[in-house]
């Protein structure tokens, strides 16, 4: 009877520590951006609701939009907006003006809301690749607090990114589900929320490489046969990445990609230059200390040696830990860190083709939010390794992320603080 009451205890402090974890995540995420509400529209906002908000349903769901780097086709982020702006005027009707900063309240109500359910997910991702509570916290708040995340989530045309890693997260979730119990429940949800990724934003079909490395991965921990459902999911993928393409580009990005070689000549300061991107990218996602709003130039990257030292350090590392330990997990998560930027690295090769300046230049750290999953999921498990005295570095770092990120929301407040 004794341990029988000890066993309902036991349970009810387990269900009260998720409970109070999930209030500590909604705190966090409302000091950090609940300030957003009461910012206006910048820069990009305004062109969004100008020239797309006011299309049909059908038009936003089946036109591809083109803008002055690509051509893109992202219909369920455009009917989120398309959503936001119909309770803006529903609610804030005497404002005729959709300038005025009322219009933008909604719309940064629902960023930070969306956060939340990716952070949830989060969560729950952490807990079923480390089967861990406690890394599994410490990743989420790294998730959380990332300095490289306020773009996404503070400035209302940063949703793309946003809106397309919280369905990969979630497909992500399932899918490492499927790989347990082999069930179509979680095979169709995987491929569902993976389809809902690749329609907000074209950089969720990295993600491709994500499942394929995973399930390398937990096929050797949980000795997973390949079957037919495991042959019937990757070629799902591959068709639904194939027919998106198809549609979007009919493969003309294949063709530009092979002309790179002929068309121009790839020197050695290029490849220089593709480096230097690699290495701003790894800065972003392991220690964002500095702010980049829009784009970055490559050709004057500050203290490249420093970080160019950290890389190696963590590669190193990374090696060491699996080679000593056996411990494959921070080399898969570095892995899957550089593999989702693939997309990246295409849009920048592209750029050394044209003559515009500020195309060659335009790298956004956004692109980071995507691969973040995978530097969060590294970093939390780094910190979890710090015992004894050396676990004051947790709380260290957490305060730094946090303060690095509530002054940088700062800077979208409005087009004014957005230029400074």
């Amino acid at each position: 009877m004794y341990l029988n009451n000890l066993t309902e205890k036991l349970k009810s402090f387990s269900h009260l520590r998720n409970i109070s974890e999930k209030y500590i995540f909604i705190t966090l995420i409302v000091f950090v951006y609940g300030k957003t509400i009461g910012f206006n529209f910048v820069w990009d906002d305004y062109v969004l609701y100008r020239d797309f908000i006011e299309k049909s349903i059908p038009s936003l769901l089946f036109e591809k939009q083109d803008s002055i780097f690509s051509v893109h086709y992202y219909p369920l982020l455009l009917l989120s907006h398309k959503i936001d702006f119909f309770f803006s005027k529903f609610i804030f009707i005497d404002q005729i003006d959709k300038s005025h900063f009322t219009f933008a309240i909604i719309p940064h109500a629902t960023n930070t809301f969306i956060y939340f359910i990716a952070t949830i997910f989060f969560y729950k991702l952490s807990n079923l690749f480390f089967n861990n509570q406690t890394i599994a916290f410490i990743s989420t708040l790294v998730f959380i607090l990332h300095p490289i995340h306020v773009n996404s989530v503070a400035w209302i045309s940063g949703r793309t990114d946003l809106l397309a890693t919280t369905f990969c997260i979630i497909s992500l979730n399932f899918y490492l589900q499927f790989l347990s119990n082999q069930n179509y429940k979680s095979f169709f949800l995987t491929l569902l929320f993976y389809f809902c990724a690749i329609f907000s934003k074209i950089v969720a079909i990295n993600f491709i490489f994500a499942y394929a490395l995973l399930f390398l991965y937990f096929r050797n921990l949980n000795r997973i046969h390949i079957n037919k459902k495991i042959i019937t999911f990757f070629s799902s993928i591959v068709l639904i990445n194939f027919l998106y393409l198809y549609t979007l580009f009919n493969f003309s990005f294949l063709d530009q990609a092979i002309s790179l070689k002929t068309n121009q000549e790839i020197n050695l300061k290029q490849i220089y230059n593709l480096f230097q991107l690699v290495i701003f990218y790894f800065e972003k996602g392991f220690f964002p200390l500095a702010h980049n709003i829009l784009s970055i130039d490559l050709m004057d990257n500050d203290y490249f040696y420093l970080k160019l030292t950290i890389f190696f350090m963590i590669v190193g590392f990374s090696i060491y830990r699996y080679y000593i330990f056996r411990d494959k997990i921070f080399l898969i998560l570095l892995t899957l860190f550089f593999l989702t930027l693939v997309t990246a690295y295409y849009s920048y090769l592209k750029s050394l083709d044209n003559t515009d300046m500020f195309n060659i230049s335009a790298i956004a750290e956004r692109y980071v939010f995507l691969p973040s999953i995978f530097s969060s999921l590294f970093l939390g498990y780094t910190l979890s390794l710090f015992k004894n005295k050396f676990k004051i570095i947790i709380p260290i770092f957490i305060i730094v992320f946090f303060t690095i990120s509530f002054l940088r929301v700062e800077a979208y407040r409005n087009n004014l603080s957005f230029a400074n």
